[in-house]
């Protein structure tokens, strides 16, 4: 204690007493399960739209118009996830919300792929040019020839 300066009576000084330690905060394991949702979103998004839109109609658009579709279909998944446990009720305004939003995303996937679709470039070269086929019936003689 320095000279001069009094303690309060109710104040109990020790003299070597250390800081207190503060608590380590707990890992927040749901970001590693939401981020795990977006990547999963990502794929399983990528992969539905090459089978039920057509990998031909995807090879056709740039890449950042399929990672932008992509981003917001995932996104919009996660948060719909987080609604639904942030909400006491499954249908109240925030998840009824996000799902409006996932339905609206992939609205505009169908509306992209159907573009591509209608704007394919035509394919004038046909395999078969120049290639004859005439379809006639063998004669009784060449008929005989073949069995025998």
């Amino acid at each position: 204690m320095e000279p001069g300066i009094e303690t309060p009576p109710d104040v109990a000084v020790e003299p070597h007493s250390a800081p207190p330690i503060a608590a380590a905060p707990a890992p927040r394991w749901d970001r590693l399960a939401w981020m795990a949702e977006f990547l999963l979103a990502m794929a399983v998004g990528a992969i539905v739209w090459s089978e039920v839109g057509g990998q031909v109609h995807l090879d056709m658009m740039p890449w950042y118009l399929k990672l932008a579709a992509l981003f917001a279909f995932a996104w919009s998944a996660v948060r719909y996830t987080m609604a639904l446990v942030e909400q006491p009720r499954a249908w109240s305004s925030r998840p009824v919300r996000w799902l409006l939003a996932i339905l609206l995303v992939s609205g505009a996937m169908y509306a992209i792929t159907l573009y591509y679709h209608m704007h394919e470039p035509v394919d004038d070269n046909d395999d078969d040019e120049g290639v004859t086929m005439s379809m006639t019936r063998p004669r009784a003689d060449e008929c005989w020839r073949m069995i025998t």
